[in-house]
């Protein structure tokens, strides 16, 4: 019989890519609520309350954003047919739509319009409307050429690009330049030169591929179409160019896309998609939730960014789910267990819109009050041994005394699943004494109660292994 140590030298994030056995040690088959950005393994912190008054009413919060107004921000949110404004501990009702929508699916902006800070907000159903601060009032006008019912907004070349007409579904509008008497609420053309004028273009020309979303990078403005990607660059009317550089893409919503650096980032059915300037694809490592996004609802996905973290809200099994995925390290992992109705980045933190409140993600250990469930699995795997049998003796892990003193330990090996209650020995190591023998082998790591645990520097787990005696 012979010894063998099968060692965790640091834990990486979900990797469903390839079979179990082909997966390094440190990655998770499964995992939910679990932080290994230092490649210890520890629950994840959760998120509080920053509004103590929830957004009122009963009907669905479609969106939710933070104004970044210069006498203070204002959390903006989207509910039913209503648009509610949060100041302290207090909502107020601005605006109410005098015909109820359809689709609810909004747009927000931050833009100028003179020496004035708005919020610009769209639906693709009505005129678009602008939040000072105080009141929320039209944008625009018809003899402006600023009426039209568009969804997407986007500022690029100090204009305001616009998309989402219901009845031009192909139209991209677009302002004049702000400066003297004009605004980006002039979409006109006008008397002045055309490289200051307002005006639009048809991008494409089947109505079954309509806009979908917008995307301003530095050199160009990216045009998403239901099954197509355009894009226009060049500074003045004059010297606009559109092309098309995909002909074939999958469909995403249009809340779904997030910047790093020049970069856009969204997620479809296939996974996380890129566009690095050239074109858009599929990550190199999206199937390492490929599993997840077998079963996920997408339709409805919102994005954010922190710092290098991509977060991505999706729908599992009629249940709301995050996926975060850190660029630096390219790993993903799943939070669940809160309602999630939007996220938002702002000052360098992840705001969540849950149970009607908003919500900041912080060191708190709950999320807004409820435990935290959290558990991580890793790969089963016969270590290239099929024919040889394994005894699983001892593990042996170092605990982190300020992130609990216990979790629950799961083996499954020869159709047996054992749990053990480990109690950690703060930070010195922790012998666990186990048994059960089988070709295969798997390890979950879990709370208890919704209680914190960390474990560090890895692990190590301790094997007997000889052959069927004949």
């Amino acid at each position: 019989m012979a010894s063998f140590m099968y060692k965790t030298d640091k834990f990486t994030g979900i990797d469903q890519s390839q079979e179990d056995s082909f997966l390094p040690a440190g990655a998770a088959t499964d995992a939910r609520n679990m932080n290994t950005d230092d490649g210890n393994l520890s629950v994840a912190t959760g998120f509080s309350k920053v509004t103590m008054a929830a957004v009122p009413g009963s009907d669905t919060i479609h969106r939710c954003t933070l104004f970044r107004h210069g006498n203070g921000n204002i959390f903006i949110a989207a509910a039913g047919d209503s648009i509610y404004g949060g100041v302290l501990n207090t909502w107020v009702c601005l605006h109410t739509y005098s015909t109820p929508l359809t689709e609810h699916n909004f747009g927000f902006l931050e833009a100028k319009i003179g020496t004035k800070d708005y919020l610009i907000i769209g639906n693709g159903e009505t005129q678009l409307l602008k939040f000072d601060g105080q009141e929320i009032t039209t944008f625009g006008s018809s003899e402006l050429c600023s009426s039209r019912p568009v969804r997407y907004l986007a500022m690029y070349k100090n204009r305001l690009f616009s998309a989402g007409d219901k009845d031009f579904p192909n139209r991209l509008y677009w302002s004049k330049l702000p400066g003297d008497s004009r605004s980006i609420e002039d979409w006109g053309s006008g008397e002045e030169s055309v490289n200051v004028n307002g005006g639009h273009t048809e991008i494409g020309v089947f109505d079954n591929d309509p806009i979908v979303a917008l995307v301003p990078l530095s050199s160009q403005l990216l045009i998403l179409k239901k099954n197509s990607i355009y894009r226009l660059y060049g500074d003045k009317p004059d010297r606009f160019t559109v092309e098309e550089i995909e002909t074939v893409t999958e469909n995403m919503a249009h809340t779904s896309i997030v910047h790093y650096g020049d970069v856009a980032f969204f997620l479809a059915k296939s996974g996380l998609y890129v566009f690095d300037g050239v074109g858009a694809h599929v990550t190199k490592d999206a199937n390492k939730i490929k599993r997840i996004m077998k079963s996920a609802d997408v339709s409805g996905t919102k994005a954010a960014r922190v710092k290098d973290k991509l977060y991505f809200t999706i729908t599992l099994s009629n249940a709301p789910a995050l996926i975060e995925y850190d660029l630096t390290r390219q790993t993903y992992m799943l939070r669940d267990g809160f309602s999630c109705d939007d996220i938002f980045a702002y000052d360098n933190s992840l705001y969540i819109v849950s149970d009607r409140y908003v919500c900041r993600f912080d060191d708190s250990d709950t999320y807004a009050g409820e435990p935290i469930h959290a558990y991580w699995n890793t790969p089963v795997t016969d270590l290239g041994e099929k024919s040889v049998i394994k005894q699983l003796c001892e593990l042996y892990i170092r605990g982190d005394d300020e992130r609990g003193d216990e979790f629950m330990l799961t083996t499954k090996t020869g159709g047996i699943t054992r749990d053990y209650l480990v109690r950690l020995c703060g930070e010195e190591v922790t012998e666990v004494q186990l048994c059960d023998e089988g070709r295969a082998f798997g390890l979950t790591f879990c709370n208890v109660a919704g209680k914190g645990f960390s474990l560090l520097g890895g692990t190590e787990l301790r094997l007997n292994m000889r052959g069927r005696c004949v």
